[in-house]
């Protein structure tokens, strides 16, 4: 009986590619094989001194920066993260962390060392939300790579309202101090910080510059996606 209400449900309401919305075959979940092939990868695990990379020097010391895909605007990975931030579509951030599971495997971004720590929401944000939108990503990320997760060192200490629309002057400003690190100190030497998007990189320099007050630790970015904006 459940096979048929579920036959009648799947005719009556399809499932969907999330990047370009045609119907999903039976074997295809959440992005169809089109969107997979069409990702824009950035390879950035695989250059040293990438795009991203460079984005912080001169401001912050970092061990490894890499975004996983390029961010465009009205694109595949654009509709995808919208989906995973707006509307708790957290099996998205396991799909990324598992198709490049591999890729992360290869590059040895993480070491038996390493601990994940996301970029973390202020507690009147999460309320409002209900979730952080990266926690499913860094959860199976940690999971495939038997490292640990760390939601507890790294704290958000002030609420702002979203900074989409706010230049990089006005995103600096309005979160300058915003971060800090609880008494809770990662037994691990490598932090290892992640975020949904590296756009301007303002809020991952103050998180960062937060994890510095932790001695003898180095730190890396991981992010789903890389903006050139």
């Amino acid at each position: 009986m459940k096979q048929i209400f579920n036959s009648i449900v799947d005719v009556l309401f399809p499932k969907v590619c999330v990047g370009c919305e045609t119907i999903l075959s039976d074997n295809e979940n959440l992005l169809c094989s089109y969107c997979r092939f069409e990702l824009p990868r950035t390879n950035h695990l695989f250059e040293d001194e990438n795009s991203a990379f460079k984005k912080f020097y001169g401001i912050v010391a970092l061990q490894k920066v890499a975004a996983l895909v390029y961010f465009e605007k009205k694109g595949i990975v654009q509709r995808s993260l919208h989906q995973l931030k707006y509307k708790n579509a957290q099996n998205l951030g396991v799909l990324f962390a598992n198709m490049f599971e591999d890729d992360l495997n290869e590059s040895s971004f993480f070491s038996h060392d390493s601990c994940i720590i996301p970029v973390p929401l202020h507690p009147k944000k999460y309320k409002e939300r209900g979730y952080n939108q990266i926690q499913s990503f860094c959860e199976t990320l940690a999971t495939n790579h038997e490292i640990d997760l760390n939601t507890t060192s790294l704290i958000r200490k002030m609420y702002n309202k979203t900074q989409s629309k706010k230049n990089l002057m006005e995103r600096n400003t309005t979160i300058e101090n915003a971060f800090g690190v609880s008494a809770i100190i990662p037994p691990q030497k490598n932090l290892i910080l992640v975020d949904d998007v590296l756009t301007t990189g303002s809020t991952l320099i103050q998180c960062v510059k937060a994890l510095q007050q932790i001695p003898h630790k180095s730190i890396s970015i991981l992010t789903i996606a890389y903006s050139h904006s």
